[in-house]
């Protein structure tokens, strides 16, 4: 008996003890707002100018680059312009290339810290070829070119990262021209600024 109530009294003096240190202990106080992550929107500035570089999937395409400029509307519907220059390829005797440039017509969707931007573009797209042909017997040779311009359009997207102010951004172009004998898919790299 003597056993138990010593025992009980070491717990109740432990609990006790415990008690005190607690209650002398500084209350802390938990500030929610200190704690929380701020959340962040992606912010892309109105005005932008960027350009392009990449790659055409189609003989008369190959490497191109160029530029766009445009101007987001507080709506998030975006209107701009771009032209592109695809330096084209030499197969024989023969060089064929393309160029094309228009007005673009946009929506900013904004995915976590990317810009989605779905897009349709609308204008003229000149293929040119020419032909050099050697000196042969007293010929002494030349070259031919043909030129062609037809209107085209290309939908398209933009997957674009802003930098945190909204003032730069890089990003994906995809899209795909269409015209007459000249339909083609295209990606591009891009890096641009905006105001």
């Amino acid at each position: 008996m003597k056993k138990s109530l010593s025992v009980f009294a070491a717990l109740a003096l432990s609990h006790a003890v415990t008690n005190v240190a607690s209650a002398d202990a500084p209350a802390t106080s938990v500030d929610a707002s200190a704690e929380a992550p701020a959340i962040t929107t992606t912010k892309l500035n109105a005005v932008n100018m960027a350009l392009l570089a990449g790659h055409g999937f189609k003989d008369a395409f190959k490497t191109g680059f160029g530029g766009r400029v445009g101007y987001t509307l507080p709506s998030k519907l975006h209107l701009g312009g771009s032209f592109v220059y695809h330096v084209g390829t030499t197969e024989g005797l023969v060089q064929s290339n393309v160029w094309y440039a228009g007005g673009e017509v946009g929506y900013d969707v904004i995915a976590g810290p990317l810009v989605i931007r779905p897009y349709a573009g609308f204008g003229a797209a000149s293929i040119s070829a020419s032909v050099t042909l050697p000196p042969v017997g007293q010929y002494p040779g030349g070259k031919a070119s043909v030129s062609e311009s037809r209107f085209a359009v290309w939908p398209g997207a933009m997957f674009l990262f802003p930098f945190e102010d909204g003032s730069a951004f890089v990003g994906v172009d995809a899209k795909f021209l269409v015209v007459d004998n000249a339909s083609a898919f295209n990606t591009y790299g891009t890096f641009g600024l905006a105001f």
